[in-house]
């Protein structure tokens, strides 16, 4: 049984997925985080953020399938 709070988590998880990968986006676009970045630097860090992103949406959906937490 999944409770609410356990759903919205992973609800949470994939939002916060989708964000990173849009965030990673960004940096490769822009190359720019919080400073101006090389663009090898820049490259490196908006590929991990898009990684990072996508296995943060696959642990919540994975999540979500398997009704045991």
């Amino acid at each position: 049984f999944v409770s609410l709070s356990q759903m919205i988590r992973q609800v949470i998880n994939i939002i916060m997925g989708i964000l990173y990968i849009v965030m990673g986006f960004f940096v490769i676009w822009k190359e720019w985080f919080i400073t101006e970045l090389d663009p090898i630097a820049a490259k490196g860090l908006g590929t991990l953020l898009i990684i990072y992103g996508i296995f943060r949406i696959y642990r919540g959906i994975q999540t979500i399938r398997t009704k045991d937490y």
